[in-house]
């Protein structure tokens, strides 16, 4: 038996070491290359999808992408008449649906309404549908917004329109019979609805108002943020009562207006006020809805392409 030395196989390790090693060399290099390849042509891709997509954005509010098709859907459906301002079309659209992509967020965010891709963030998105969600998200809102259920009394004694030939007699008169109804109300001898129609029956006050069947007052419901009355002072008074209070007898003031329809700044003494809250709400989270808006539009971010 003839023992080969360990010397003898050297030179063909070397050899196989040799080769496995530039195989392993081949192979680093092809794949670097595939990978390059492949990160090159994905970023390509990407860049050309990229500028494809922002021909088609128009904006972006918080996390919906408002889409030129969307715009077009608009004009396609004739809702508002485009007519009035037809170089300003696409802006005034965009606008719309802005503005709207505030709402529907706003009240989803609010729990108010939920929001899918038929509606919302879709450029297939069907635009009257969106609307309709629009107005129910309003009146949701509305819905949470303060409210104020009122009778108001009043008696005038001084139309700026066509001021008073006696105005201290209009005004004492005024004011002892308004007076003689405050204290029929408060005493709870009548009822509001009683005591109204106790001074439209009274055919005297054509002497100091001729029209005072239309302006002797009445029982309204009335959105926080709107007026109740012509005069602030007196509709803060009211919003400051409570339930089942009735405020003191106020003289009211109204603006005057020049010969063109304008007003001066200028306010007269008009008329007796007092009013009866029969049910005051607080608003939920705000007082009414624009409000609720305004808030809602520094939440959103508008980004315009």
């Amino acid at each position: 038996m003839v023992r080969q030395s360990k010397l003898s196989n050297q030179p063909k390790q070397i050899l196989l070491t040799s080769i496995n090693l530039k195989l392993f060399g081949s192979l680093i290099a092809i794949t670097i290359g595939v990978l390059g390849y492949l990160v090159y042509n994905t970023h390509f891709s990407t860049a050309q999808s990229e500028v494809k997509t922002s021909q088609d954005i128009i904006a972006k509010v918080g996390q919906e992408v408002i889409y030129r098709q969307s715009v077009n859907k608009l004009v396609a459906s004739n809702k508002y008449n485009y007519q009035e301002y037809p170089i300003d079309r696409e802006k005034v659209l965009a606008d719309e649906l802005i503005s709207s992509s505030i709402i529907l967020q706003g009240a989803a965010a609010d729990q108010l309404i939920s929001l899918d891709p038929p509606v919302f963030n879709s450029p297939s998105m069907d635009v009257n549908k969106r609307f309709e969600l629009v107005k129910k998200a309003q009146a949701a809102v509305d819905e949470m917004s303060g409210s104020i259920d009122v009778t108001v009394f009043s008696i005038w004694f001084n139309d700026p329109s066509s001021p008073s030939a006696d105005y201290k007699v209009s005004k004492n008169t005024a004011y002892q019979r308004l007076n003689t109804i405050f204290n029929k109300v408060k005493r709870k001898q009548v009822t509001p609805e009683q005591a109204l129609d106790e001074l439209r029956a009274d055919t005297s006050l054509t002497k100091i108002d001729p029209n005072y069947q239309s302006r002797i007052g009445t029982r309204m419901m009335i959105k926080s943020g709107n007026p109740i009355t012509f005069d602030e002072d007196f509709d803060n008074i009211l919003w400051n009562l409570s339930n089942g209070e009735i405020s003191d007898i106020f003289l009211a003031k109204s603006n005057t207006f020049d010969t063109q329809g304008t007003i001066t700044g200028q306010k007269v003494e008009t008329a007796y006020l007092f009013g009866v809250v029969h049910n005051k709400k607080t608003g939920t989270y705000y007082q009414n809805y624009n409000q609720w808006l305004e808030e809602k539009k520094k939440q959103y971010e508008v980004i315009r392409y």
